[in-house]
C-alpha cells in the first residue's frame, strides 16, 4: 500500500515551490523588474499555478489515503482480531488496476487466486470463533513474509487482500509452475504455522484460480476466484480451476426427487463380483448404485449423480449405500449364507467430513456386522486432496480390520510414488488399461511393473474391465491378484450375487480340477 506520508511530502514540497515561485513573482511585479519581461511574469504565474495543483492533489490523496487505512484498520479489527495494513476489497482492486495495464506486466500471465485455509463450516463447529481467528491472523503473517521485503519471491508481482472469509491474491507471473511454486508455498506454510503457534484447527487449503488477463473485468474475475474456491471446497479439491460450468446451479425439482426416491427406496444396490486368481475364488465385491425410478426407469449413476453434487446430497447418497450394503450383510450373515467383503465408493466430501468415521462405525453396530466385511474405495485425487488427514483416516481405517482401496489408478494424474507414502491396502487400476493390455505393449509393461512394485509392499492389486479369457489368462500370468469384470459378471442384484457365490461355472472348475488332482 502506497505510504500517505508520501502524498503529504509531496504536497508540501509542491506548496513551498508555489509559494516560493508566488513570492518571487509577487517582487519582481512591485518593482517593476517584468515591465519589459511580460513573458516571464506568464511563465511564473503558470510554475505558481502548476505547483499549487500538484499541493492541493497531494494533501487530498493524502486524506483519501488515510481514510483508506482507517477503514482497512477497522475492517481488520473486526475480521482479525487487531489493527493490521492488510488490503481490503477496494484497496486490492485500485491496485490492480494500476499494474494491470503497465507495460511490464502486460505480457505476463495474470491469475487470481482465492484461497481459505480450512473448511470454516467444519473448523467452526470444532473449534471456537478464537482459533479461527487466530488461524487468520496467522495466514495473514505468512504472507507477509512470503511477499514481504526479504522474501526471495519477486513481491511487486502479487497484490492480496482479505474479505469476508477469503483471502486474495493478484498474481503476474512467467508461467505456470510459478503458480504451482506459489501454491505448494503457501499450503506448506500454512501447516508450519498452525503447527508452530499450536492453533487448534482443522487445516485444510482450499484454491479457487481464474486466470484473467488485462482486458477481463476484476470485479467478475473476483468472482470467478471464490466461484473456483467454493467448488474446492465442496469437492475436497486442494486446487480447482474455475470452468464455466461452475455457474450452473442445480434444479431444486432435481433435489427434491432424488431425496424422495431415497426416502421410498428406489435406489438399488447392484454387486459387481471379484475373482481372486489366487485362490479361483469370488473373494469380494463393489457396490454400485442404481435407481429405479417409477417415473424414469432404471437410470445409471452418471444420470443422478452430478445432480446430487450440485444439490449438496452427496452425502445422502453415500450414506444411503453404506446402510443398504450393511442391511445385506446382516440378512446373509442371519440366513447363514457365504459372506464376502463388499467395496463402498465413497466421495471427496464424504471422506473428509469430520464425523465420517463415527457414522461408518455407528452404522456398522446397529446391523452387527463386522469391519472386515467392508472395504473404502478412494480415488487418489482423494487421497491428495489433504494427504496429512488422508494417511490418518486410512491408519484408523485398517486399525479397525476395514481396507482401503486406490480406485481408477491409471486416470488423469497418478503417481507411483503415492503408493509408497499412501498406506492404501489395495489399487484397481483402471479398466482403459485392461482394454488394450492385448494389443499395447508398453501398457503391458507399465501393467507388469506395477504389480511388481505393489506386491513388493504388500498391496494387493485388482484390474477392472476384464472382459475376456485372453485379458484373464495375461493378467494371470502377471500374478495380478483380483479381476473384475463382465467376463465373469456384470454388475447384478443380490439374490443373483447369492446365487452366484452358491453355484458357478468358475469356481466348479477349481473344485473339479481339485478332486480330480487328489
Amino acid at each position: 500500500m502506497v505510504n500517505k506520508r508520501v502524498h503529504l511530502i509531496v504536497a508540501f514540497i509542491a506548496a513551498g515551490l508555489s509559494l516560493g515561485t508566488f513570492s518571487v513573482l509577487v517582487i519582481l511585479l512591485f518593482t517593476k523588474t517584468l515591465n519589459n519581461y511580460p513573458f516571464i511574469s506568464i511563465g511564473l504565474v503558470l510554475v505558481t499555478t502548476f505547483f499549487g495543483i500538484i499541493a492541493v492533489l497531494g494533501i487530498s490523496r493524502y486524506n483519501q489515503q488515510l481514510t483508506i487505512d482507517k477503514t482497512v484498520e477497522l475492517e481488520n479489527l473486526h475480521n482479525l482480531g487487531k489493527k493490521s495494513n492488510l488490503y481490503n476489497l477496494y484497496a486490492f482492486e485500485r491496485d490492480i488496476q494500476k499494474k494491470r495495464f503497465k507495460p511490464l506486466y502486460l505480457h505476463k500471465k495474470q491469475y487470481l487466486i482465492a484461497f481459505t485455509g480450512t473448511n470454516f463450516s467444519v473448523t467452526q463447529n470444532l473449534n471456537k470463533n478464537q482459533n479461527v481467528n487466530e488461524f487468520i491472523a496467522a495466514i495473514v503473517e505468512l504472507l507477509g513474509e512470503i511477499f514481504g521485503k526479504k522474501s526471495d519471491f519477486k513481491t511487486k508481482r502479487h497484490i492480496f487482500c482479505f474479505n469476508r472469509g477469503i483471502f486474495y491474491i493478484y498474481s503476474f507471473l512467467d508461467n505456470e509452475n510459478q503458480l504451482k511454486d506459489l501454491l505448494d508455498r503457501i499450503t506448506k506454510g500454512i501447516y508450519k504455522k498452525v503447527n508452530d503457534e499450536k492453533i487448534n484447527v482443522w487445516v485444510q487449503p482450499f484454491f479457487g484460480i481464474y486466470e484473467t488477463n488485462s482486458d477481463d473485468s476484476l470485479i467478475e474475475g473476483i468472482e470467478n476466484a471464490a466461484l473456483a474456491r467454493s467448488h474446492a471446497e465442496k469437492n475436497f479439491e486442494s486446487v480447482t480451476y474455475y470452468d464455466p460450468s461452475f455457474r450452473k446451479t442445480s434444479n431444486i425439482d432435481d433435489v427434491m426427487e432424488i431425496l424422495e426416491g431415497l426416502k421410498n427406496r428406489e435406489f438399488v444396490v447392484y454387486y459387481q463380483p471379484k475373482f481372486n486368481l489366487n485362490i479361483n475364488r469370488f473373494d469380494s465385491s463393489e457396490a454400485l448404485i442404481r435407481w429405479n425410478s417409477p417415473k424414469y426407469g432404471l437410470l445409471p449413476p452418471s444420470r443422478f449423480i452430478p445432480k446430487a453434487e450440485l444439490g449438496g446430497i452427496v452425502h445422502e447418497l453415500d450414506t444411503y449405500v453404506f446402510t443398504r450394503v450393511c442391511e445385506d450383510l446382516a440378512e446373509l450373515k442371519k440366513r447363514g449364507r457365504r459372506m464376502n467383503p463388499v467395496s463402498i465408493n465413497f466421495s471427496l466430501f464424504e471422506f473428509y467430513d469430520a464425523k465420517f468415521m463415527n457414522k461408518i462405525f455407528e452404522i456398522l453396530d446397529e446391523y452387527r456386522v463386522e469391519p472386515q466385511f467392508v472395504q473404502i474405495e478412494i480415488t487418489e485425487t482423494t487421497s491428495l486432496a489433504n494427504p496429512f488427514v488422508a494417511i490418518s483416516i486410512i491408519k484408523k481405517m485398517k486399525d479397525k480390520g476395514i481396507k482401503v482401496l486406490m480406485d481408477d489408478f491409471g486416470v488423469g494424474f497418478s503417481e507411483i510414488g503415492n503408493l509408497r507414502t499412501i498406506p492404501f491396502d489395495g489399487i484397481k487400476i483402471d479398466k482403459s488399461f485392461t482394454d488394450v493390455l492385448e494389443t499395447d505393449q508398453k501398457t503391458y509393461s507399465l501393467v507388469k511393473m506395477l504389480i511388481q512394485m505393489c506386491h513388493e509392499s504388500n498391496i494387493e492389486v485388482t484390474c477392472e474391465g476384464v472382459s475376456n479369457i485372453n485379458q484373464v489368462e495375461i493378467l494371470r500370468k502377471l500374478k495380478c491378484d483380483v479381476i473384475q469384470g463382465y467376463y465373469y459378471s456384470k454388475p447384478i442384484l443380490k439374490s443373483d450375487y447369492v446365487k452366484l457365490l452358491e453355484n458357478n461355472k468358475f469356481e466348479r472348475k477349481t473344485r473339479e480340477k481339485s478332486a480330480w488332482l487328489q
